[in-house]
């Protein structure tokens, strides 16, 4: 398999949303199903939140990162937003749904924003 990295930016919306899992589809339909479930749902969840905790304008925007290489999928969301410690918040799906699906994940600051980052495990081709 072939390593393959994308980038999307989206603006501080609802409906970018349904941009990132049309985005998604588009660049990453070639991975196994529940891949790229996994991956809209991660991403979607980490989004949603995003757009609920972060103070922005209107010319904010998000970032999501995706790269696949040696049988892993490496996913990172970014945002202008003040960022947070895992372990200081009250878990809800997001935190929930990382800690059961992703291989691994973790919060960074990077370049002034905050980073939501995790893997996923690519099944080979056999």
């Amino acid at each position: 398999m072939a390593d393959r990295h994308k980038e999307l930016r989206v603006p501080v919306l609802g409906s970018s949303l349904s941009v990132a899992r049309e985005w998604l589809d588009a660049e990453f339909g070639w991975l196994a199903p529940d891949v790229l479930f996994a991956a809209k749902l991660l991403v979607c969840e980490i989004l949603s939140n995003a757009l609920r905790h972060i103070d922005s304008t209107e010319r904010d925007v998000l970032g999501i990162s995706i790269g696949v290489s040696a049988g892993i999928l490496h996913a990172s969301v970014s945002d202008p937003g003040a960022g947070f410690d895992p372990a200081d918040v009250v878990p809800g799906w997001g935190v929930y749904l990382l800690g059961r699906v992703a291989a691994r994940w973790q919060v960074v600051r990077r370049d002034g924003r905050t980073c939501v980052e995790f893997d996923l495990e690519v099944p080979q081709p056999s």
